[in-house]
């Protein structure tokens, strides 16, 4: 038991790492195929590999331009050979599809296989295939129910594009398609998806829904496009190109390179997203769009964007529509963009319509632009439509196709905006536009007050406005009067000491003013008169004589104002010149006191707007302060006089010089 056991675990161990070690081929993950005239089929296990050889015909008929339909049942005789079975069903206008099987793989679920065309050799050789009625046999392979679908989404075809001499019948193609459909072809899941959409777009978004869960990428693209849900639209298409759809990794790339529905600008994701479609099919957005990515990361309207002349004209003579558009667009050259508005370009219908000088025309130009853009990556035909509309609810409709969709237009947004909010629904441009406007009424309010203040002050005649004056400045003190005290037998110390010694108080002052200003005004010249009142603080200390000691810091001072005064004079142009009239009340509680000041003064300004000036102003104050003296200890204890502050003793008047600069609003 124990050696079964170890041989058991040995072989999961080694079927593991085979696992591992094999991975799916190139072509099978991709389902392309690299060689000339070449295709790859694909098909669920239990519908075998005929099932996914007569795919893989499908494709090689489109690829060699014939006309064959088949079911086939492929086998290979002793001779390495392929050789079809006596339950062949093959129609043909033209010629057998003589082919090689390549390469096969299979996995847990499906059935690959690479088939190349060999044109010298025939499915039925030496035989020309019999005659039929194409329209029945086409009947009866859509009724056999172990097939998926494809005869049946074929037949439809027919009577949508009224081949085989029928009359055009969509309501005959309708019903093939969703019986192909039902029978398990996503292919006819779409087609009868689009017949519907005209009619039920619920109904149209079931089918598309269907297809998409089956694993096609069409039909999670076609479901992208009618989701109004951005973001659910951005998942889609990002599920669609998971699912190889190229033109939905062409419009993730989009998404990426200007970063829209909230996926943060990653212009290398976006390169590589547009070259899965470049690199298969040169007439491709995603070809036109590799050559054209920019490093800017500002979102724009696929204009004026940045590209190689030379390998833009290269695509464009390839028939790549949008290259054409860009190319004529750079150059000028009306034929380009006719050539790409007739290869379906909605970009090449828009930069048409602007060399278009007949209305009619420019407006039927904006309205294949619009109805072919909504549907692709470009609306901004739709915005442009909605300008040439005079009617104002069509007007929105148009904006918000262009606004309200994942590759939106935001000057579309603005413009829909003012038509009405409501109906601006993008979550990425409305919300910031609604901020935006609030702020800007705010300030479109307050600047309106501003402008008919300041038009009220600048004109002739009187006026009155109010100022607010901040001002900082030195204030240099004088104390002179400070006399010795006689002190007891010490005739020569006294004899010594009986001049004055002189003192001085440095400040540094900041103040702040608020006045009004009356004046009269006529054209640049105006007299003015500013009656204020305000607070100032002065801080600084007393430096007395030669370095004589003070008691307890007592040279230190602040020293705080209440100011009454006024402004008088003129100003021309920018240029203002003025006397001032400053009177201080003293109301601070310090033992070196001075009385109140009154203060007189000239001012001189520059006006740098309506709004400020910055004046330079020079102030000579008068002021009363309470005399100190010099008292001397006995001579033993020590040699120094020092100050004493006496506030019994009578005070004198003095002044003070000060200079201030001062920062002056108007309002």
């Amino acid at each position: 038991m124990a050696w079964q056991t170890f041989w058991i675990r040995l072989g999961i161990m080694l079927f593991t790492l085979a696992s591992f070690a094999y991975s799916i081929p190139k072509w099978a993950e991709s389902r392309i195929c690299e060689e000339t005239n070449c295709a790859v089929g694909i098909s669920r296990i239990q519908d075998g590999e005929a099932n996914a050889i007569a795919h893989a015909l499908k494709e090689l008929r489109l690829t060699l331009g014939t006309n064959v339909e088949a079911y086939y049942n492929e086998s290979t005789d002793q001779n390495g050979e392929s050789k079809a079975d006596s339950g062949i069903k093959i129609h043909t206008s033209a010629q057998n599809i003589g082919f090689n099987i390549l390469d096969r793989y299979q996995d847990a679920k499906h059935i690959y296989v690479k088939i190349q065309y060999d044109p010298n050799k025939k499915i039925l050789e030496n035989e020309t295939a019999p005659e039929f009625h194409m329209l029945a046999n086409l009947e009866k392979l859509c009724n056999d129910k172990g097939l998926d679908g494809y005869y049946c989404v074929s037949l439809g075809d027919k009577y949508y594009n009224g081949e085989l001499d029928l009359a055009k019948n969509d309501t005959l193609a309708l019903k093939y398609y969703k019986k192909g459909c039902s029978l398990g072809s996503p292919e006819g899941c779409v087609r009868a998806g689009e017949l519907e959409l005209a009619e039920s777009k619920f109904k149209a978004q079931s089918l598309f829904q269907k297809a998409c869960k089956s694993g096609y990428g069409l039909g999670c693209r076609k479901l992208a496009q009618i989701e109004e849900n951005i973001f659910k639209k951005r998942d889609l298409y990002s599920q669609a190109c998971q699912l190889l759809d190229k033109l939905s990794c062409t419009y993730l790339g989009e998404m990426y390179e200007f970063g829209l529905a909230r996926l943060q600008v990653d212009k290398t994701k976006a390169l590589a997203l547009y070259e899965r479609q470049s690199f298969f099919d040169a007439s491709s957005i995603g070809a036109a769009l590799s050559i054209s990515v920019d490093d800017s990361p500002e979102k724009s309207s696929n204009t004026n964007r940045p590209f190689d002349e030379k390998d833009m004209q290269e695509l464009c003579d390839k028939n790549n529509a949008r290259a054409c558009a860009y190319i004529g667009e750079k150059t000028n050259n009306k034929d380009l963009l006719e050539k790409s508005a007739m290869l379906g370009s909605p970009l090449g219908y828009y930069y048409l319509a602007q060399y278009q000088q007949n209305p009619s025309t420019q407006y039927n130009l904006l309205k294949n632009s619009c109805e072919i853009g909504v549907d692709e990556d470009f609306t901004k035909g739709c915005e442009a439509l909605g300008d040439l509309t005079h009617n104002t609810q069509e007007r929105a409709e148009l904006y918000a196709k262009s606004c309200n969709h994942l590759f939106y237009e935001q000057s579309a947004c603005e413009k829909l905006y003012k038509i009405d909010p409501d109906l601006c629904n993008n979550e990425d441009i409305c919300e910031v536009i609604a901020q935006n406007k609030k702020q800007k009424n705010l300030q479109d309010i307050w600047l309106a007050k501003q402008q008919k203040q300041q038009k009220h002050n600048m004109a002739d005649g009187p006026y009155m406005r109010t100022i607010v004056d901040i001002q900082i400045g030195v204030t240099l003190m004088d104390f002179s009067a400070i006399t010795a005290e006689e002190t007891r037998n010490n005739w020569w110390r006294r004899s010594q000491n009986e001049s004055e010694e002189g003192a001085r108080l440095n400040t540094l002052g900041i103040g702040a003013k608020v006045g009004w200003e009356f004046g009269i005004r006529r054209e640049n010249f105006s007299v003015f008169a500013t009656p204020f009142l305000g607070v100032s603080s002065h801080t600084g200390s007393i430096t007395i004589g030669d370095d004589l000691d003070m008691e307890e810091d007592e040279n230190a001072i602040q020293t705080t104002l209440m100011n009454l005064g006024t402004y008088a004079g003129i100003q021309y142009h920018s240029l203002r010149l003025y006397g001032i009239l400053d009177c201080g009340f003293n109301f601070s509680n310090h033992p070196w006191k001075t009385g109140n000041m009154l203060g007189l003064g000239i001012g001189a300004g520059w006006v740098f707007s309506r709004s400020m000036s910055i004046d330079i102003q020079y102030i000579v104050y008068s002021y009363s302060y309470t005399k100190g003296v010099l008292r001397y200890t006995e001579w033993w204890d020590n040699d120094d006089p020092i100050f004493i502050l006496d506030t019994e003793r009578e005070q004198t008047s003095s002044q003070a010089q000060g200079i201030y600069l001062a920062f002056r609003f108007y309002f």
